[in-house]
């Protein structure tokens, strides 16, 4: 089932199409159908298709990311180039999981799409959901995501008079395995993510790719940008995992961008910054400015590489790289609390949660700080490091963030990423997000080196239940930097002035709090949010509250709690109420679904694992 929106007048249009799992009925199509409205009002007719088995569309629903999602959207991209209110033109576009089905669909080449605009999105839904980079336990995303997709699965159609369709879908749907327990079924080595993946490669339309430096799938928007073979566009800002237009941190209005590409590509009209590739980026840090660049990574971008001379003094490498890094005694690192002041980078919120001082997680690991830097810095592009254990490591996995230090000691952070490893001595490679940076005059780079990054993985724990152990004993860093004036100054189109008529209240909650007995920390995340549904403008009301602690006594008894729960007030007056309780803890995931209508419960379902 699908929603229309067509330009006033009969003439045909090209057309926008949007596939998404969250629901047409409820709070997922608001903001969409804003921006559909606002295509109208500039000729191009939009769709918001919902995926089979989910909203109002019949069929049984599919695994995420099952590759049949993309067959079905190009199946009715194709349709809809056969109907006479589209000129043949089709556009293709959608946020987080909406830009990885549009991804998915042009890979698949359907007759009529002409360009796409993914925004947020990832090739691999293992590396930015379910195991991050290839670690597994990654529930924090895995949970908030899972658990707000189950409460969809579960409420029944929000509509005065639903279809006999629309009943039978959500009955059906009822039988079927929750997302949340999928992705904790699927390890990272397990052979499904394979068959999930997305080959960038085969996308042969113009591709106009947004990405957040804040946000979990900025790796995989990024590195999916850099595999599309054909026209392309970068944007890349200081966001976290919401619209462009709605970050509370350089705000801009991507729907200027979107229909300038349209415009280029589906109306041919002359637009010379989208004839050739580039990339619009956010340099965070000092600069706090845009600049087009004609390439990404820029081409004017140079290597340089640091050794950690000792466990806490970062040097310039040999100039020819080709010695291995220094060595120096192994310092241990035994700690499962580090991690919650980087923020909510890995998790999908309204745009809080940016990183906090880390001087707290700092301690907690191995901190190697480089000389003050006499001129600003620019690091651009994704980093890379070689870290060198020894034999007594039991950690699977390395975390390494790259940090700009100020005089007064406190720490930010630039950008991070984590790898698996086997354990024992070694040396392995760290690539770090991509990012754009530049760090003042005066100011110290710091690398730190742990096995922790609660709560967006799981602690890594030994069979007794306690801490495992990194030893490290060398480091050499890889950054791509770039000379702070290179490439042009630019602007973006500012923000609309007002909200989304279909919103009527946003709040979200961020707190962290520390345990000095049991050294423990504690993060709690969430929103309460109200909302007109789209088309019967029923009010939507949804509450969501996230919580994640750990401490170094028991870390193996982490536990990460979800609750979600929406109530739903029809236009005649009754009212549907569904709430999903689910936690990860002690390596087990149960969920815990209600629904009720007026005053008859008609879902108490539990799922374990």
């Amino acid at each position: 089932m699908a929603d229309l929106i067509k330009p006033s007048g009969d003439a045909p249009t090209p057309v926008l199409v949007t596939v998404m799992p969250y629901r047409r009925d409820t709070a997922g199509h608001v903001t969409h159908a804003d921006a559909m409205t606002w295509f109208a009002e500039r000729g191009y007719a939009s769709v918001f298709i919902d995926p089979r088995g989910l909203g109002g569309s019949s069929g049984t629903m599919l695994p995420p990311l099952d590759p049949q999602e993309g067959r079905d959207a190009a199946a009715a991209i194709e349709w809809i180039a056969d109907q006479p209110w589209c000129d043949g033109s089709i556009g293709m576009w959608g946020m987080s999981y909406g830009g990885i089905m549009t991804l998915r669909t042009a890979a698949l080449r359907p007759r009529g799409l002409k360009a796409i605009v993914p925004i947020f999105f990832t090739a691999d839904g293992s590396d930015g959901l379910a195991n991050p980079s290839g670690v597994r336990g990654g529930v924090m995303a895995t949970g908030l995501w899972g658990t707000k997709t189950l409460l969809d699965q579960v409420l029944p159609p929000v509509r005065t008079n639903p279809t006999s369709i629309e009943m039978e879908s959500w009955r059906a749907r009822l039988d079927e395995t929750p997302n949340i327990i999928d992705f904790w079924q699927h390890g990272p080595d397990d052979p499904v993510w394979g068959e999930r993946a997305i080959d960038a490669t085969l996308v042969d339309v113009p591709a106009l790719c947004f990405s957040g430096w804040r946000d979990l799938f900025c790796s995989g928007s990024v590195r999916a940008y850099e595999a599309i073979p054909t026209r392309k566009h970068l944007v890349a800002g200081p966001w976290m995992h919401v619209e462009p237009s709605a970050s509370p941190i350089a705000p801009a209005e991507h729907r200027e961008l979107m229909l300038r590409w349209w415009d280029r590509w589906l109306r041919d009209k002359a637009e010379p910054e989208f004839d050739a590739d580039g990339a619009t980026v956010f340099v965070q840090g000092s600069a706090q400015s845009w600049r087009e660049y004609t390439a990404w990574p820029p081409a004017e971008s140079r290597s340089v590489v640091f050794d950690a001379a000792t466990s806490s003094e970062l040097i310039p490498a040999p100039d020819d790289g080709a010695s291995a890094p220094p060595h120096w005694p192994a310092v241990s690192v035994s700690d499962a609390v580090a991690g919650t002041q980087s923020g909510t980078w890995y998790i999908p919120t309204f745009g809080y949660g940016l990183p906090l001082d880390e001087q707290e997680d700092d301690r907690r690991a191995v901190a190697i700080d480089g000389e003050e830097l006499t001129e600003d810095t620019v690091i651009i592009g994704a980093p890379t490091a070689d870290v060198v254990t020894g034999e007594g490591t039991t950690s699977d996995r390395i975390v390494v963030r790259v940090a700009d230090v100020a005089p007064d000691g406190s720490s930010h952070l630039i950008t991070t990423g984590i790898a698996p490893i086997t354990g024992g001595a070694g040396q392995w490679r760290v690539t770090l997000a991509p990012t754009a940076y530049q760090v003042p005059a005066g100011h110290r780079i710091r690398i730190v080196v742990s096995s922790s990054d609660f709560p967006h993985v799981l602690p890594a724990v030994q069979a007794d239940g306690s801490s495992s152990v990194l030893e490290v004993q060398g480091l050499r860093q890889h950054l791509l930097t770039i000379d702070p004036g290179a490439g042009v100054p630019t602007t973006l189109p500012p923000p609309p002035t007002a909200l989304p008529d279909g919103i009527i209240s946003a709040a979200p909650v961020w707190k962290i709090g520390r345990d000095l007995i049991l050294d423990g920390v504690e993060m709690l995340s969430g929103a309460d949010v109200a909302v007109r549904t789209f088309d019967e403008a029923h009010v939507y009301e949804s509450s969501t509250r996230d919580f994640a602690e750990v401490n170094n006594l028991a870390p193996s008894m982490a536990r990460l709690t979800f609750d979600h729960a929406a109530t739903v007030r029809l236009a005649n007056g009754r009212t549907i109420e569904g709430s999903v309780h689910s936690e990860f803890v002690g390596g087990k995931l149960t969920a815990h679904a209600k629904v009720r209508v007026g005053d008859d419960l008609v879902v108490d379902r539990i799922w374990e694992v």
